[in-house]
């Protein structure tokens, strides 16, 4: 597929042990890019703004992607044989727009300022919706608001999203989690570098 799209991965609660790992990553990272570079609001972005108030989200803004990699996604462990694939494929095409760009910036997301959010999961053809190994219904909250969870991008630069679930298997249901603060994060490469890239889906 070319990548001008949001690739999410849907498993990152395979691994008990790699959960614990991710934990830990994204509270590092989350410290380390707060003091090295600036953090707002998202309310400070007009289109991103709520009808009033602040944002539940912040913006660590304008991270080289060469930090972005060597910090946050070549040591998220990524346990789901499918998300492992695309994934890695995802580091390949990155490591070639680095190489082409040693100036990329990456706008990093804080989503719900990485206070955990609710996920049902999704039975599949080979596993129920109660098993621990199921993937996630959906990244993007469904809400039909103007600004949601896939507004919160920057058109022209790399973004990436951080957020922690909760999940289960009821939908609707976070007093029914049965695994908790999950790190999970999903990344939105511009349309502009699209024609320069390509990850291969998995067939």
């Amino acid at each position: 597929m070319l990548v001008d799209e949001w690739m999410v991965p849907r498993v990152l609660h395979r691994d008990a042990a790699a959960v614990a790992v991710n934990h830990k990553l994204l509270d590092d990272v989350e410290n380390h890019w707060s003091a090295g570079f600036t953090r707002v609001n998202a309310a400070t972005i007009p289109q991103l703004a709520p009808a009033k108030g602040q944002s539940p989200n912040d913006l660590i803004e304008a991270v080289p992607l060469k930090t972005v990699l060597d910090d946050f996604l070549l040591k998220v462990e990524v346990k789901d044989p499918g998300d492992a694939e695309e994934h890695g494929a995802m580091l390949v095409a990155l490591g070639s727009l680095l190489a082409k760009d040693p100036s990329l910036k990456v706008d990093v997301y804080l989503m719900n300022n990485l206070k955990a959010g609710y996920r049902s999961r999704v039975g599949t053809g080979s596993l129920a919706a109660s098993h621990p190994w199921a993937p996630i219904n959906q990244y993007f909250s469904a809400s039909a608001n103007s600004v949601n969870d896939k507004s919160f991008f920057t058109p022209d630069r790399l973004s990436l999203q951080l957020r922690r679930f909760n999940l289960g298997h009821h939908l609707n249901r976070a007093d029914l989690a049965d695994i908790r603060n999950v790190a999970w994060y999903a990344l939105r490469v511009p349309k502009r570098f699209g024609k320069d890239l390509l990850v291969e889906a998995r067939g």
